[in-house]
């Protein structure tokens, strides 16, 4: 076991002990030794050891991972490894843990996730260096409140848990800074939670609440806030007050509009999510998110969008598929740094000439719509990749099709298409074309000729 690192004596008892488990559980094989290596200190921040093994500095376990590792309990004498700081037991089938590991008091982080455990033991408060507890995909049911004694606590994860609440303690953690509770069986939140401001990542989604207290606009250090799958109709106004947020998911719920305040979080840069909800429309205030980079809000009853959405330019993927969009407003061209449009299963029937200003655009998916007709601005958009028009009502291509020379993918199936621009012979890259299901008099000769040199062509 040795792998040529030195060891403390009483360490090596620990491994051995352990090792036994692993022959046992068929981890390892019989005369396989659990690998053992040395760590600079540096390899313990921010990642965890391979999936199976030890790591040593000073002649002490720093680091061990059993992950996967088929066992259903853990050996007491690994609270001989006092100077442990990570420890990862991740998809075993433990159902508890044995009280000596109440002395590894030098512990920092411990992944818990994908076991059997029915309840974290009491002591686990005794843990005083702990800074991130992971214990996802348990059948806990409950906390113990011990937890609030563990002062220096950063990170606490406990999705998946069946819990059905959380102790009033554990919101007052002074050094808290990431929770997520998402999956649970929770009907309310602890009133302290809304005290704890020094949150910056809160994750309550896949969670019974049905409404959100406007206490919520007291953590104002978020920066991401999940609430999805709550069954909420209405959001507080405080909401607009979590103007650092990066990250909003807001997505599977039931909501008919968005509060006025909505406007106010130009802290948005990263993700919003608004999916699969019973909106009818997006505020103007939407165009106040000019650093947002991704916006997702298909699955709603979405008729239009606000000409202030113009002013999101950073925006590089955007999805609003499965809504009832008729048209698209001019600035829609004034997103140029779109990489992605995502707006097939809507009710459009024509697109803006400002499509073409879109010159960063990969991918254009607009199949199952009402088009029956393209801008021949279409032509300038020479980043695009992937054009879906499948089940439109097309009678005709523009002739500027053929200037589209990244174009790989081109979707024309199911429309009224009776003849192709002969330019599209020119399309050097691409590298399908699906004509399917049109009603084309006569198949062009170039056809051939896109076979020959590898493009596959379904008509």
């Amino acid at each position: 076991m040795a792998n040529n690192v030195d060891l403390l004596v009483s360490e090596i008892g620990a491994l051995q002990d352990l090792q036994r488990m692993l022959e046992d559980s068929r981890r390892l094989r019989r005369g396989d030794v659990l690998p053992v290596s040395a760590s600079t200190g540096a390899d313990l921040e921010g990642n965890a050891p391979d999936a199976l093994g030890a790591w040593v500095r000073d002649r002490s376990v720093v680091g061990l991972s059993v992950r996967h590792a088929g066992l259903s309990t853990l050996p007491r004498a690994l609270s001989h490894l006092t100077g442990l700081r990570h420890l990862d037991v991740t998809g075993n089938s433990v159902d508890s843990l044995p009280a000596s590991l109440a002395d590894l008091r030098q512990i920092e982080t411990l992944f818990l996730d994908d076991n059997a455990l029915h309840s974290l033991p009491q002591w686990i408060g005794n843990l005083e260096s702990l800074r991130e507890l992971h214990a996802d995909d348990n059948p806990l049911h409950s906390v113990p409140s011990t937890l609030a004694e563990l002062r220096h606590l950063e990170r606490l994860s406990l999705c998946s848990a069946r819990l059905s609440s959380i102790p009033d303690e554990v919101a007052l953690l002074p050094d808290l800074r990431d929770l997520r509770v998402r999956a649970n069986e929770l009907s309310a939140l602890p009133r302290s939670l809304w005290q704890c401001h020094t949150l910056s990542v809160l994750d309550i989604g896949e969670n019974p609440l049905g409404s959100l207290p406007e206490a919520i606009g007291a953590l104002t250090g978020l920066r991401q806030l999940y609430v999805h799958s709550d069954g909420l109709s209405t959001l507080p106004e405080s909401l607009g007050r979590l103007t650092g947020l990066q990250t909003l998911d807001l997505g599977h719920n039931e909501l008919i509009e968005l509060p006025q305040s909505f406007g106010s979080l130009t802290g948005l840069r990263a993700y919003l999510y608004l999916s699969n909800n019973r909106l009818t429309s997006l505020p103007e205030s939407i165009g106040n998110f000019v650093d947002l980079r991704y916006l997702n809000a298909t699955h709603n009853r979405l008729t239009s969008l606000p000409g202030s959405i113009g002013r999101m330019r950073s925006l590089k993927e955007l999805r609003l598929y499965n809504n009832r969009i008729e048209s698209l407003p001019d600035s829609f061209g004034d997103l140029i740094n779109l990489a992605e449009a995502h707006l097939h299963d809507n009710e459009l029937t024509l697109l803006p000439e400002s499509i073409g200003r879109l010159a960063e655009l990969k991918e254009l998916r607009l199949s199952d719509n009402r088009l029956s007709g393209l801008p021949e601005s279409i032509g300038r958009l020479v980043a695009l990749t992937v054009l879906d028009l499948r089940n439109n009502r097309l009678r005709a291509l523009p002739a500027s099709l053929a200037n589209l020379q990244s174009l790989r993918f081109l979707d024309l199936r199911a429309n009224s298409l009776v003849h192709l621009p002969e330019g599209m012979a020119r399309l050097p890259n691409l590298e399908k074309l699906d004509l399917r299901w049109n009603k084309l008099r006569v198949v062009p000769r170039w056809i051939e000729a896109l076979e020959a040199r590898g493009c596959t062509v379904l008509i």
